[in-house]
């Protein structure tokens, strides 16, 4: 343990909480110059009031003696408005890789059929391009669907995903 360390912690935490030495010795019930000591770093608190002195500063027993605040996984230590943006910039950028990959595939498609009916055109092939354009409209027709289907096994995943990670947040939490 690094008295100096924690000593600038309680002092960090004090101002955060607009507190004097004067009103954490008497939520304490403990004399100023014993905040003043521990502020310094030339002592620490007693373990008896080490709890207590964590409920007035907002912090964990841990915290205080580590002279640190504990990062948190995921999403802890973020604000809420912090924590809806990232989840906003997410989603936008997943939706359009999502979308990007989709559109795509579409134009390799169109773009692969129209090519295997002018070569079968030009080289005389009447049946074959007879057959290009039915699966063509066949595919256009169909492609709606398959994009629907795809969609809901992407939600599908990316609810599986959100689950994942609300599970590894509550077991960080619980260590």
């Amino acid at each position: 343990m690094d008295n100096k360390k924690i000593g600038a912690f309680i002092t960090e935490k004090r101002k955060a909480k607009n507190l004097t030495q004067q009103d954490l010795a008497e939520k304490l019930c403990v004399t100023v110059q014993c905040v003043s000591k521990w502020e310094c770093g030339k002592g620490i608190p007693d373990s008896s009031l080490m709890l207590k002195l964590g409920e007035v500063l907002g912090i964990s027993v841990t915290e205080l003696l580590d002279g640190a605040k504990k990062q948190v996984r995921a999403y802890g230590g973020v604000t809420e408005e912090e924590r809806v943006a990232l989840k906003k910039e997410y989603n936008e950028t997943t939706s359009a890789k999502i979308w990007f990959k989709i559109n795509l595939l579409s134009i390799f498609q169109s773009v692969f059929w129209i090519t295997m009916f002018l070569l079968s055109t030009f080289l005389g092939w009447g049946e074959i391009a007879t057959t290009v354009l039915l699966v063509m409209m066949v595919l256009n027709a169909t492609i709606p669907f398959i994009i629907l289907l795809v969609r809901i096994m992407l939600f599908s995943m990316w609810l599986n995903i959100v689950k994942n990670i609300k599970d590894e947040k509550l077991k960080d939490m619980n260590y």
